[in-house]
């Protein structure tokens, strides 16, 4: 049951990634915002919202180095082979610029889940020790 747990818990991480590479692999988005730097933005909101479920995925607790940057480092690495990728794909190139808004987002997102999780941690403590002092 413990393995199974594990598994669904990489099923999030997994959709984001598969979504991420077919995204990667087009030539043009036809959806894509026009406004200024909009590309930017969308790499800086999807890695925010890759690096979370990686967080969830790995959820390592008890020390905050690996609770941020171990799935801040993980994101970091595919955005790497991610934009790498991208260089073979026509009309579409690396970028520094992206890796960079892929890094922040990365960063963001595995602080939010551990600021997150510490709060969600403390609300339940907060509520076991109301109910054992009943």
């Amino acid at each position: 049951m413990l393995l199974v747990k594990k598994i669904l818990k990489w099923i999030p991480s997994c959709i984001v990634l598969c979504l991420s590479f077919y995204l990667s692999s087009q030539s043009q988005i036809s959806q894509m915002p026009t406004f200024p730097y909009a590309d930017k933005v969308v790499h800086l909101i999807f890695f925010t919202i890759l690096s979370f479920c990686i967080a969830f995925s790995c959820n390592v607790r008890g020390n905050r180095f690996y609770e941020i940057i171990l799935p801040t480092v993980l994101v970091v690495v595919y955005s790497f082979v991610d934009e790498f990728h991208q260089s073979f794909v026509p009309i579409r190139d690396a970028s520094i610029g992206d890796l960079v808004f892929d890094f922040l987002g990365a960063f963001i997102g595995s602080c939010m889940f551990y600021f997150l999780m510490k709060f969600v941690v403390k609300r339940i403590k907060a509520s076991i020790g109301r109910k054992q002092s009943l």
